[in-house]
């Protein structure tokens, strides 16, 4: 698995907001993870993150919550990777050799390259948006 659980359960969360995004304006993240499965107190914490990175914004009270707003429905996968993990993705070795680079490579350190070139470049190409139409879960609300 190329994501963390907090990675995943983050673009779960957005996906969700962007697909209800004509049901309600804020969602609390007790009916965010009660939807994805996921424990409320960890989801609220990644939520909170992402409202710090810009990517949502949430408002206080009965009626508060968290959004996505339009401006950021075309956010990439690899972007919400970046907001939500301290490194790069795939920037480790397939084989878990350190070092392994250009100069010190493993057996499958050039196939590897390629198949990254692959996947950071579909990451990039997929959005919020697009990813909600294509291959997520169907969600119910």
């Amino acid at each position: 698995m190329f994501f963390s659980k907090r990675s995943n359960y983050g673009i779960q969360a957005l996906v969700f907001l962007y697909k209800f995004k004509d049901k309600k304006k804020f969602f609390k993240s007790k009916e965010i993870a009660a939807q994805l499965g996921i424990k409320p107190s960890y989801l609220t914490k990644i939520l909170q993150d992402l409202v710090k990175e810009g990517v949502l914004i949430s408002t206080t009270g009965p009626e508060g919550g968290f959004a996505l707003p339009e401006e950021n429905e075309d956010i990439n996968l690899l972007q919400i990777y970046s907001f939500l993990e301290n490194k790069n993705l795939l920037s480790d070795c397939v084989m878990g050799w350190k070092p392994c680079n250009a100069d010190n490579p493993c057996p499958l350190h050039e196939l590897w390259d390629q198949y990254k070139i692959n996947i950071l470049e579909k990451l990039r190409e997929t959005t919020i948006k697009n990813a909600s139409h294509t291959f997520w879960p169907q969600f119910e609300y």
